[in-house]
């Protein structure tokens, strides 16, 4: 308890004592999950900053030993939860951030805090409507956060909606769509180069699994019989198949793959080059089905233990009224993907986003980087 008064203290005294430095009009603060690589919403941001306006100063705050070999040259690494990364947050017009901010200065005036959020579409309840499965100082925290908000971004009615019943925030919340997948739009040849980067065949067709997180750290609600997953496919599509693995990062150094036809991509940083570059998603209740679903790519859910994920949080949608084809034990997902009709699953998805009022269409990154750059340029609150 000492050492967190400790810690406090510095940052409260540090952040005042840097105010003695200006606001750089130009200059952009961005963070990633708490200090992760070169990702999500703020990796497209980022990149479409640099695009318009080749006078901005980014610096993006990082973790120790995260990857930063895929970081466009241009973008300054700065350690996260550092003296220096503080500066930074005092110094900089606008934060872009895509997590409730744990490391932060007291916001000073003229400066812009925008929030990305990491799940456009929730199925999970989150934040004030999760508050009893949450804990005291997260909530604390949470709130704190949303005082120094300035603005959220969302893709459509239903987030909007959960934002605002769950933030605890009342301020504008844009429907931009999410930066994030924009690259799910991209042509062939973007994903020809991702494949190239990760040393994929082009001939192989991929399925990417990326369950959710257990509570319990055990991983052998993940171990599935691949073989018979990669045979099916095989026989449905007359063409070889791998599959890619994506943990979440607790869990990844728990896993052990022994199959040359199983690759884990647990560390890459981008999960969206990987959806791209995807023909089949299978996951459980994770956000990703949602933006998968953009692709219009076949996305299926394997959820074995569905009622105890329910009894932990609780959806916002009923689990059978989403439009994937759904399986409670193995033997059902492998019937699921053999009798897979896509006619009848692209009409399910299409009805679905009308009925949420969602959209995304390649573009949210070049809104967004015109609200940062009216700030910039403006020097708006």
């Amino acid at each position: 308890m000492i050492f967190k008064w400790i810690y406090r203290s510095c940052i409260f005294i540090f952040s005042y004592l840097f105010r003695i430095f200006p606001i750089k009009d130009n200059r952009i603060i961005i963070s990633n999950y708490y200090g992760k690589g070169y990702g999500d919403n703020g990796k497209y941001i980022c990149e479409q900053l640099l695009q318009m306006d080749e006078n901005l100063e980014i610096v993006w705050l990082i973790n120790k030993n995260q990857n930063t070999l895929s970081f466009n040259s241009k973008i300054k690494i700065v350690k996260n939860k550092s003296i220096k990364g503080l500066y930074y947050l005092c110094t900089s017009k606008v934060w872009i951030d895509n997590c409730r901010k744990h490391f932060y200065s007291y916001k000073r005036k003229n400066q812009f805090y925008i929030q990305t959020w990491h799940g456009a579409i929730p199925l999970k309840k989150i934040e004030k409507d999760a508050e009893s499965k949450l804990s005291k100082d997260y909530v604390k925290n949470a709130k704190l956060d949303s005082k120094l908000m300035d603005a959220l971004i969302s893709n459509g009615t239903f987030s909007t909606r959960i934002m605002k019943q769950s933030f605890w925030f009342d301020g504008p919340i844009y429907e931009y769509g999410s930066p994030r997948c924009d690259v799910l739009f991209s042509d062939v040849n973007r994903k020809n180069r991702i494949k190239e980067k990760i040393s994929i065949d082009k001939k192989y067709k991929i399925l990417l699994y990326a369950p959710t997180f257990r509570k319990d750290m055990s991983v052998e609600i993940y171990k599935l019989n691949f073989d018979k997953i990669l045979q099916v496919l095989k026989n449905k599509t007359e063409k070889d198949w791998i599959i890619f693995i994506r943990m979440h990062p607790s869990l990844n150094k728990n896993i052990e793959i022994n199959n040359q036809n199983v690759i884990n991509v647990s560390n890459y940083d981008d999960m969206y080059e990987l959806m791209l570059i995807s023909d089949i998603l299978i996951t459980d209740y994770s956000s990703s089905m949602f933006e998968f679903m953009f692709t219009k790519k076949p996305v299926f859910l394997y959820a074995p233990d569905i009622n105890d994920y329910l009894d932990d949080r609780g959806f916002y949608f009923e689990f059978e009224e989403l439009p994937f084809p759904k399986a409670f034990n193995f033997e059902d997902l492998l019937r699921k993907l053999t009798l897979f009709d896509n006619n009848k699953y692209i009409y399910s998805i299409e009805e679905f986003i009308k009925k949420i009022g969602c959209f995304e269409d390649g573009k949210a990154s070049e809104r967004v980087a015109n609200l940062i750059l009216k700030k910039v340029y403006k020097n708006e609150n």
